[in-house]
């Protein structure tokens, strides 16, 4: 029993080592995703807001939740724009008004995000009939 706990402990360690060798210069890197404002009346369909990223290294992959307070919205789809014009959106619900996002390219070829500012998606969302006006 001790020898396995020994044998996690080391590779474990040596993980973290690793981690700090390799990855550190990642985890300095700022990356800053912002969701716009939105506008719809209650019952409108398909109203955009945009996604905003801005980031000092290039960028594959794009995974967020996104989650609406009251749960008057559903979301209805996504949109890639210039910046991401190759990328493909995908979503999952994840219940109680959140929605996972992941913005991905399964090309190799395609090229990063680059650095830079500027919208990556479109977020669509529907409004509910009995939402309240001006919310």
């Amino acid at each position: 029993m001790r020898q396995r706990h020994t044998i996690q402990l080391i590779g474990t360690s040596l993980m973290f080592l690793w981690c700090l060798m390799f990855i550190q210069p990642v985890c300095h890197a700022a990356v800053t995703l912002s969701i716009g404002d939105g506008a719809g009346t209650p019952g409108s369909l398909e109203n955009p807001v945009n996604v905003v990223v801005t980031n000092d290294i290039k960028l594959k992959v794009i995974q967020v939740d996104v989650c609406n307070e009251d749960n008057y919205l559903t979301f209805a789809g996504c949109a890639v724009t210039d910046r991401t014009n190759a990328f493909s959106c995908w979503t999952s619900d994840q219940g109680n008004g959140c929605t996972r996002l992941i913005l991905v390219s399964s090309d190799e070829e395609v090229d990063p995000i680059e650095e830079g500012s500027g919208p990556v998606m479109i977020l669509k969302y529907n409004v509910a009939a009995d939402a309240p006006e001006g919310e």
